[in-house]
């Protein structure tokens, strides 16, 4: 399904660090991208603002 998007959201005491998967349809699956963000905050706001923001760039 090549419209389905994936990313991680990890945490540690430095703030939240979100990683992003290119979608390499059915067969191949996700592949990880770098990590495209680091947030130093732990703020769950900031954290769906970003998620939101790197969703809508991925369509």
């Amino acid at each position: 399904m090549k419209l389905a998007k994936h990313v991680s959201v990890s945490f540690d005491e430095s703030g939240y660090k979100i990683t992003r998967y290119l979608n390499l349809g059915s067969k191949d699956g996700f592949e990880p991208q770098p990590d495209i963000a680091s947030l130093a905050s732990s703020s769950t706001a900031v954290l769906g603002e970003a998620l939101i923001s790197l969703l809508a760039e991925t369509a």
